[in-house]
């Protein structure tokens, strides 16, 4: 039987929907298929939740704890690797950045829903792996139009959570245009951080701009406007550096579809990283195939500042390259430059990348390894007599990868690839050696210095769909590697994936599989299941490993489609009312923690705002040239009123004093200040909060 070619075509994913826990004298219903402890207090506070009438993933492996931390309306926020929803910090713990249900009267599904009935980012945090606390509604107001605060569209999508040793912080996009699709124009990345530190519940708001183009809460006029599916990481020297894929031309054409841009702040204020330059434009979608697709892209900075950017896609010059293959920038600076640039890169271009000669070499019989045939045997229209020998022409890298880059500088990357057709535009999905795969150079400006070991072979997984009846989209669409680095070893890696655990009638189901390797990726571990919930539909997927982890623990979250969920008489099951599509349901979100018991050494006092003093915003704003800037002290202390201008400096001190609780209102005259931006920050026994004021004279 001759296997079928697909024609492969990208569609960007559409964003999840979630919701928020009980605050106050709300009560979660029990439509929404959660139960929570009865012990829950007012506002932002700790809890364990009863999972005992769910089925708990692998609840007998003691190496194993699994908590179901939340539950969302569908899943479309964990379909993507580009994305780091969950992060782990060495000494703090476990952050996640996730989108949240909204309460009556925006819940309920079906068409008389508000359009902004899913878009609440939310975030856990958890020093033990055990007991969460979840902040929600960080994206309740943002800046602008003007300087002043507004209520923000609620419409966040893909979220992402990125820590260091003093904040933790989320980042995600707002739709701003939001008229039922994600990919409408208005993209506009934003972020928020706790701004007392960790598990201090002062996640900071109006939430912060990231794209310097929407400063001022206005439309991008000079820079891209409309960015999605960011991925942070923040580097050793003090820099959010952030990568978002351009969905449409926005504003202009001078920023075309498909580019990829770095948004990287100029400098720190407190907490808060501040961005007053230009997105960096990281791959331009004018140097690839017209009407191809480019997918999202992966970044990765370490300690010492070298890290790697990457992107899979069709190059526009067919005859430098004309396999899809994986392009990469390089940084050695923290993100400030990268190389390539001015066509310094690989033959010419802006980039490094794979050449066909190497990807044939590592795939198909070069190396010792051959892990795909390079020809099939196919018989000819279910004629078992006659046969038709074809000759693979080449490996195909999808679009869903992951970049790490560890202590010494090395690339590794964590990627699905599957077969090309001897017909262009076509690919096989269901041969042997199909699945994940990990790629490492130390550099690659070298093709010699390539390397490949195999992950897993998913050619089960690939030739079936997302249900047992067939219905649902590829597999290999939907299968991702997700990775994490030991900050205790180089040599030890961990990769995990959703894939089918049983593909019979009866049994047919999804869990998540882990593997380890303690020899830099050369070779990985047998599979193990972390889940191990047998039976029809008992399904676990989409798995996000914490980049960072320990020679002995990892770290995950993954969602746990629920097929039973009703929210109203029109979507008695599925929010979105597509059946057809593993993310579409309700999802139950899950933390995992592999290993020994996590302990990060916090104390309880850690957990208690030192100082908590408020901030308000001048009026008027803008002004000329007087303004009043109004502050509240809860406790005494040393008190310190800064002035700052757009390039970070304090330019002025206007109170420098110990001041006793209480309210207090400074007037600051601008006489002789210019015209422009300014931050004035209050600072009290080494805490600071900050603010934006505009001179306009």
């Amino acid at each position: 039987m001759r296997i079928t070619m697909i024609i492969f075509l990208f569609g960007f994913y559409v964003q999840a929907s979630s919701w928020d826990i009980a605050t106050g004298k709300h009560k979660v219903s029990n439509k929404y298929g959660k139960i929570l402890d009865e012990s829950m207090l007012t506002g932002n506070i700790n809890f364990r939740v009863n999972a005992d009438n769910y089925t708990n993933p692998n609840r007998a492996n003691r190496n194993i704890s699994n908590v179901l931390v939340d539950s969302s309306v569908h899943g479309y926020g964990f379909v993507v690797p580009h994305t780091n929803p969950f992060d782990y910090v060495s000494g703090k713990g476990l952050l996640l950045g996730y989108r949240g249900w909204v309460f009556e009267p925006y819940t309920g599904g079906g068409s008389g829903s508000a359009a902004n009935n899913s878009g609440f980012i939310k975030s856990a945090r958890s020093s033990d792996g055990i007991i969460f606390s979840l902040s929600q509604d960080l994206n309740q107001w943002c800046i602008g139009p003007g300087p002043a605060a507004t209520l923000a569209p609620l419409m966040g999508r893909y979220p992402s959570a990125v820590g260091n040793e003093e904040y933790p912080y989320v980042t995600w996009t707002e739709a701003t245009q939001y008229t039922g699709s994600a990919t409408n124009n208005g993209g506009r990345p934003l972020y928020t951080a706790e701004e007392y530190g960790w598990d201090t519940e002062s996640w900071y708001s109006p939430a912060i701009d990231l794209n310097y183009g929407w400063n001022q809460g206005t439309d991008p006029l000079t820079t891209p406007g409309d960015l999605w599916v960011n991925c942070p990481v923040f580097t050793a020297d003090g820099h959010l550096c952030v990568t978002a894929s351009q969905w449409s031309s926005s504003p202009t054409t001078e920023f075309p579809e498909r580019s990829i841009y770095l948004m990287r702040n100029s400098f720190m204020l407190g907490a808060l990283p501040q961005y007053y330059d230009d997105p960096i434009t990281l791959f331009n979608s004018d140097h690839f195939l017209v009407g191809g697709t480019t997918s999202s892209a992966s970044i990765d900075i370490n300690d010492d500042g070298i890290g790697y950017a990457m992107i899979t896609a069709y190059l526009a010059d067919s005859l430098v390259e004309p396999r899809h293959t994986y392009f990469i920038r390089k940084t050695e600076d923290h993100g400030a430059t990268w190389s390539g640039s001015g066509g310094t890169g690989f033959n010419g271009t802006d980039y490094y990348f794979m050449p066909d000669s190497v990807m044939y070499r590592l795939f198909f019989g070069g190396d010792t390894n051959s892990f795909m045939p390079d020809t099939v045997l196919f018989t000819i229209a279910d004629d078992t007599t006659q046969y038709d020998t074809v000759a693979i022409p080449g490996a195909f890298p999808l679009y869903d990868h992951e970049v790490r880059v560890d202590s010494q500088g090395k690339l590794h990357i964590f990627s699905t690839l599957v077969v090309e057709s001897e017909q262009s535009g076509f690919i096989y999905t269901g041969l042997t050696g199909v699945g994940l795969y990990h790629l490492w150079t130390d550099d690659p400006n070298n093709p010699s210095s390539w390397n490949v070991s195999q992950i897993s072979d998913l050619s089960e997984t690939f030739v079936r769909t997302d249900f047992y009846d067939g219905t649902g989209s590829g597999n290999y669409f939907n299968v991702f590697a997700t990775s994490a680095v030991s900050n205790e070893s180089d040599d030890v890696l961990w990769v995990a994936y959703h894939a089918l655990a049983d593909t019979s009638m009866l049994g047919f189901n999804w869990d998540i599989f882990l593997h380890q390797s303690i020899d830099g990726g050369i070779s990985w571990s047998e599979p193990f299941n972390i889940t191990q919930t047998s039976g029809f539909q008992q399904d676990e997927t989409y798995v996000h490993l914490a980049p960072a982890a320990t020679d002995s623990n990892c770290f995950m979250v993954y969602s746990q489609p629920d097929y039973n969920a009703a929210y109203s008489p029109s979507y008695p099951v599925n929010w979105l009312g597509d059946g057809t599509a593993l993310a579409a349901y309700q999802q139950n979100i899950w933390v995992a923690v592999y290993g020994s018991p996590l302990t990060v050494g916090i104390d309880n006092m850690d957990n208690i705002i030192p100082d908590k003093f408020s901030l308000e915003q001048n009026y008027p704003n803008p002004f000329n040239p007087i303004t009043n800037i109004r502050y509240s002290l809860e406790r005494s202390g040393d008190v310190k009123l800064d002035l700052i201008n757009i390039q970070g400096r304090t330019i002025a001190t206007y109170i420098d004093q110990n001041q006793q609780s209480g309210d207090y209102e400074f007037v600051l005259d601008g006489s002789s200040l210019s015209n422009g931006v300014y931050f004035y920050r209050l600072t009290q026994n080494g805490i600071s909060r900050a603010r934006k004021m505009v001179l306009m004279k």
